[in-house]
């Protein structure tokens, strides 16, 4: 034993003395509820349609929640106090219990709430809604009696411990080519060398203990195994491993809590370097230690898995509620107004949360589900729909109101309507994709053209404090070569084949300054389209790093004939010094289309600078914006969220860059992009006058991708910009 206060008193207790405690709470169970508690759970619902008596309460930590009578009253509505039996608490699709408390003071409704594991948010959703069936839940459960664990008390510790789990991790570094779905490590560490961890613990108890590191091997050598990794606490060793092989691994320790002490613990994480392997790399993910502890509560909580001998608790200052949390959905409550001394035995393997007052949690905030517009509506319908944080899309405006003036019937809905009617509040992908299939199946006329606006981040959660930098949802996906990038397919895929069924172009804008500046310039190009009675001009620009590209680029200008086309090739040699300058120039040409084969990486052409974001600020006052295509890797990673991609650039030069950019976010190979290159191209030569939403849908579909190469061109060559603007005019 190793603390000193509460339990030091107990521990005055005989033996005999605390077994007649044991014997009278044994007879009358748990101590009865005080307070009056109506709970209420219903069938798994469907958010179909929320209506404006449907509240949203967010959070984001694990704990019991209680919502004031008071505040409802002044918001919303109170009525669920009165008729509990006819209201309903959802999280994703599935009922959760809810239930009243009521006492001299105050009536509040309560809840046990939990983290999101989701990677695009912190916050969790609990809707509070109307049930269309009312139903009554079971009361609370029945007291769990302790008279079974009296004959083993001699031969435990005497006032119990339970195993808590302490995790340690920081998120400081993305690594796309990590496997799994965590991509997010705390730092590196390259043998021969050793970090050193600091943990805090108390109230430690004698018994077992238990480490697991998690790491990324990035490193892969020819010997085996390649990997070793040694982990000390406190200085003595307690787990030393060799293994082989790139990727994710797990190394877990058991040693006792003797090496433990009250406070600052030190681990140590050494790669000795003595495997033989050139190199050997890793990322250090985080660190999970279990260790033995004595039932203190946390700041008014106690959260445990019932290790099957008797836990008197300590660390709180008033009348204590029990929980079993083990199905977070149908909590029960075990006892209420409970005094912590009186010894508590549960079912083993089951999750219990103690509770007193000061441990209650508050939600972050509560507001009302965003019922308009109703997307269900069944007179919804648009071929063009603008979807976007509400301050972005409302810069959108003067387009909207040209594109109306054009025949397009046009729909602009703010991405929170979406999250709220398809997706439970969460601010993800997937409720995009299942508004816009209900769409594609329900609304007439059906969306043909989907403009989302709105900067993405590999970083949704800011690990890394950048403002703004995701202001929508990044659909991710694994590629071949590059590891995680993002997609827009995920938003635009309506049924089972990989290929994208709607047009969709994309406005990264962070501020409506932005997206402001951007609609300008479709303007004014849409203005010049009418008024332009000149031939197509194409211009086809290679990287002189390898003869490849010149002959790739000279292919792509083949395809088109010379009447009605005028195409020009420049491939300037590798490491010309003025190749940039020459560039710009020839964008004030005034082509229509201007391509680009070679090597790239996010604000770059070439590996030798041949054009940079920095040459893009000098593409002012262009006679024409151009629609650049990209057949390079990364120019399109839009989710960085410190640099802006070469993309990005080309769209928010005002009075020049580019009108619109066919860019990739991810790395793939000359061969597999020649596939879209080649439809591209013979697309426009058949249609000039088509959109480029269209050219680039039907480009895309017509991309095979039977191979990983093929699929990763499809799914990572994304459109930036409005797909309704055209090439040449009709």
């Amino acid at each position: 034993m190793r603390r000193k206060g509460f339990l030091d008193v107990l521990r005055a207790l005989t033996l005999t003395s605390l077994l007649s405690v044991f014997l009278a709470i044994s007879a009358g169970g748990c101590s009865g509820l005080q307070r009056k508690v109506s709970q209420n759970q219903g069938n798994e619902p469907t958010l179909s349609a929320i209506s404006p008596k449907t509240i949203k309460i967010i959070i984001e930590r694990e704990g019991i929640y209680a919502v004031d009578q008071q505040e409802l009253r002044q918001q919303f509505s109170d009525d669920v106090f009165n008729h509990p039996e006819q209201w309903k608490l959802v999280r994703q699709g599935r009922t959760v219990n809810f239930w009243i408390a009521d006492d001299d003071y105050n009536r509040t409704l309560n809840f046990y709430g939990w983290s999101n594991p989701s990677k695009y948010t912190r916050e969790n959703n609990y809707w509070l809604m109307p049930v269309e069936t009312p139903s009554v839940a079971p009361g609370s459960a029945e007291p769990v009696s302790v008279a079974s664990t009296k004959g083993e008390l001699a031969s435990r510790n005497l006032f119990g411990a339970y195993l808590r789990s302490v995790h340690l991790e920081e998120n400081r570094s993305y690594q796309p080519q990590a496997d799994g779905d965590d991509h997010w490590f705390w730092m590196p560490l390259v043998a021969p060398n050793s970090i050193d961890f600091e943990i805090s613990l108390d109230a430690i108890a004698d018994g077992p203990a238990r480490i697991r590191l998690s790491v990324w091997a990035s490193s892969d050598a020819e010997q085996s195994p390649d990997h070793h990794l040694l982990i000390k606490v406190n200085g003595e060793p307690v787990a030393d491993e060799l293994w082989d092989g790139k990727g994710i691994h797990e190394i877990e320790g058991e040693f006792t809590t003797d090496i433990l002490k009250d406070g600052a613990n030190a681990i140590s994480i050494e790669a000795p370097g003595d495997t033989g392997a050139v190199v050997d790399i890793f990322q250090v993910n985080g660190i999970d230690l279990d260790y033995s502890r004595l039932p203190q509560a946390i700041e008014g909580q106690l959260d445990f898995v019932y290790p099957g001998n008797p836990l008197v608790f300590d660390g709180f200052t008033q009348p204590i509620e029990l929980y079993d949390i083990t199905d977070p959905y149908q909590v029960v409550q075990v006892a209420n107004d409970r005094n912590p001394i009186d010894p508590f035995a549960g079912e083993p393997g089951k999750r219990y949360l103690a509770v007193d007052p000061s441990g209650i949690l508050l939600p972050m905030r509560i507001e009302a589900g965003v019922t308009i517009p109703d997307l269900r509506s069944p007179n919804a319908g648009a071929d063009y729909l603008v979807i976007g944080p509400e301050d972005l899309i409302e810069a959108m405006q003067p387009l909207i109101d040209y594109r109306q003036s054009q025949g397009y019937q046009v729909a602009v809905i703010p991405v929170s309507a979406i999250y709220d009617q398809f997706g439970y509040g969460a601010p993800e992908t997937e409720a995009i994709n299942a508004f816009l299939r209900y769409a594609e199946g329900s609304w007439q006329p059906a969306p043909r053209y989907l403009v989302l606006v709105g900067d993405a981040s590999y970083d949704p959660q800011n690990y890394l404090g950048i403002p703004q930098a995701n202001r929508m949802p990044a659909y991710l996906i694994r590629t071949e070569h590059g590891g995680e990038t993002s997609s827009d397919i995920g938003f635009g895929q309506l049924n089972d084949d990989p290929w994208p069924d709607i047009a969709t172009g994309i406005i990264p804008a962070r501020t409506p300054s932005q997206v402001a500046d951007y609609v300008a310039k479709v303007l004014k190009y849409e203005k010049n389209l009418l008024s332009a009675n000149v031939r197509m001009g194409l211009l086809a620009l290679a990287d002189g790093q390898e003869a490849s590209f010149k002959s790739d680029a000279q292919r792509f200008l083949d395809l088109f004939p010379g009447e009605g086309f005028q195409a020009d090739l420049f491939a300037p040699a590798a490491g010309s010094s003025d190749a940039e300058q020459q560039i710009i120039e020839l964008f004030k040409q005034g082509y229509s289309v201007i391509s680009y084969f070679g090597h790239g990486s996010i604000d770059m052409w070439g590996k030798d600078q041949l054009f940079t974001s920095q040459g893009v600020t000098e593409l002012s006052g262009l006679k024409r914006y151009p629609v650049l295509l990209n057949f390079t890797c990364l120019t399109g990673l839009y989710t960085h969220p410190i640099v802006d991609s070469l993309a990005e650039t080309f769209l928010w030069q005002p009075d020049g860059g580019a009108i619109a950019i066919l860019a990739p976010s991810s790395l793939t190979l000359p061969y597999d992009q020649s596939n879209l290159s080649r439809s591209l191209a013979q697309l426009i030569m058949d249609n000039p006058t088509a959109t480029i939403g269209e050219l680039h849908l039907k480009a895309r579909r017509q991309t095979p991708v039977e191979n990983a190469g093929g699929l990763d061109v499809m799914r990572t060559f994304m459109l930036f910009g409005d797909p309704a603007l055209r090439l040449a005019g009709e």
